[in-house]
C-alpha cells in the first residue's frame, strides 16, 4: 500500500480522535525515540510523495506531520516544512510554516 497514490485527508474531518490516529501512528514508529528537543522522531511507515502518511483505508490516508503537529498545537498550517532537514521526520517541534 505504500507505493499507491492516496488521497491525503484530515484526521478531524473523518472524524477520527487523538487516539484513533495514534494508534493508527504507532504501529510504524521508528524506536526508541531519543530525547531532547532536538532529535528527530523518524517515520518508518509510508510515503506519499515524500509526505510521511497513515492509511486510514486503501487509497485513503492522513499526513502523519499535519495530523501530529495539529495534536501538539490546535492546529495545523496548510504547508509544513521539517527545519531539520530530515526527510522522514515527523516531530512536530522541527516543523514550520511553508
Amino acid at each position: 500500500m505504500g507505493s499507491c497514490k492516496a488521497k491525503l485527508a484530515k484526521g478531524e474531518a473523518l472524524g477520527l480522535t487523538a487516539g484513533e490516529l495514534l494508534d493508527l501512528i504507532w504501529e510504524h514508529w521508528q524506536w526508541p525515540p531519543r530525547d531532547g528537543i532536538g532529535c528527530c522522531w523518524v517515520w518508518g511507515g509510508a510515503h506519499n510523495h515524500l509526505t510521511p502518511v497513515a492509511y486510514v483505508a486503501p487509497r485513503l490516508a492522513v499526513d502523519v506531520r499535519r495530523e501530529l503537529y495539529r495534536l501538539e498545537f490546535g492546529s495545523a498550517p496548510s504547508r509544513i516544512s521539517m527545519t531539520c532537514g530530515t526527510f522522514s521526520c515527523v516531530r512536530p517541534h522541527h516543523a514550520s510554516q511553508a
